[in-house]
């Protein structure tokens, strides 16, 4: 990547935080942050929101479980 900064910076760096780049991408991009503050605050601010939206999923997805069976004794 060159010093330019990549015009869909917001979804590369969420798709950084998902692990959706190839190793050469991934690379690109944290080599092109080391010099660039604007691109290093977006990826920081995706990193924040994939971070909020697994939590979000994973509360949501033990919400949804069912209560354990409780045994009653007599």
């Amino acid at each position: 990547m060159s010093q330019q900064c990549p015009p869909d910076i917001g979804e590369l760096a969420e798709r950084y935080h998902l692990g959706h780049l190839s190793p050469a991408e991934a690379a690109a991009l944290e080599e092109h942050c080391l010099a660039c503050a604007r691109c290093t605050a977006e990826l920081e601010r995706a990193g924040t929101f994939v971070d909020a939206m697994r939590a979000a999923s994973r509360r949501l997805r033990e919400k949804k479980q069912p209560a354990p069976a409780v045994s009653q004794t007599s």
